[in-house]
């Protein structure tokens, strides 16, 4: 898992987009694993959290859970109660907060998997955090891909105010892409917009400005000026 700083350009323009204008609960989708769902929902939350507001990072992704270990916390088995959340096998809060943000990792139980299949309990289950949280985001199993304790991600994209598709550029078929569109119209998930992920092909530019944020910590001056010189050169920026 890749993370994004909060001041990134290109996530300032997709946060600007949904959660800036008041969106409380998003769900960020693909139509296959790897095409960078866990790192967008991670870097919208972060800055959700540094505009100052409480937001909630809610794993449902149970085809390949990341978040415990990103995170450094303790992944538990909790079930969903009307909108509440009860501690299956722990004492320990399910919720683990990180200065202002909220990380709930895929649940160890497998009865929690079966209830959030429904629609219902998982409407309240939203509402419950919302009533918490000022925002709250899905990290969601790939649209194409199912299995026995899956919670399929059109039903999260539906139960949201919005979704954002990623597309992996380079590698995500166009058959697949289309596929996962159908599946959201199928169960009328409002598709707020596609995010095109050119991680494995990025332009010479946008390399350049990603290794401009290792300079963050030691001369964020330097490395805010070096990304205003980036952009602002024709050359590094003309399509090829």
């Amino acid at each position: 898992m890749h993370s994004l700083p909060p001041a990134y350009l290109e996530l300032e323009s997709i946060y600007a987009r949904t959660l800036g204008q008041g969106m409380r609960s998003l769900a960020i989708c693909a139509a296959r694993s790897g095409e960078g769902v866990t790192s967008l929902a991670e870097a919208l939350a972060q800055r959700v959290r540094v505009s100052g507001r409480r937001v909630l990072l809610v794993e449902m992704n149970l085809y390949q859970p990341s978040l415990a270990g990103h995170f450094g916390v303790e992944r538990q088995a909790w079930l969903p109660q009307g909108g509440k959340l009860a501690v299956a096998s722990s004492a320990l809060p399910v919720i683990h907060e990180k200065e202002g943000l909220g990380i709930l990792p895929a649940s160890l139980d497998r009865e929690a998997h079966m209830r959030l299949r429904d629609p219902a309990v998982l409407t309240h289950s939203l509402q419950g955090w919302l009533e918490q949280y000022d925002h709250v985001l899905f990290d969601t199993s790939p649209l194409t891909a199912t299995n026995q304790y899956n919670i399929p991600a059109e039903q999260i994209c539906a139960a949201c105010e919005g979704c954002l598709l990623i597309v992996l550029a380079g590698r995500t078929s166009e058959t697949s892409v289309r596929q996962a569109a159908r599946r959201l119209q199928a169960v009328n998930a409002r598709l707020v917009g596609a995010v095109l992920n050119d991680y494995l092909n990025p332009c010479l530019a946008a390399e350049l400005r990603r290794e401009t944020w290792r300079l963050q910590r030691f001369a964020p001056r330097l490395g805010a000026w070096l990304r205003e010189r980036i952009n602002a050169s024709a050359l590094l920026n003309a399509p090829i």
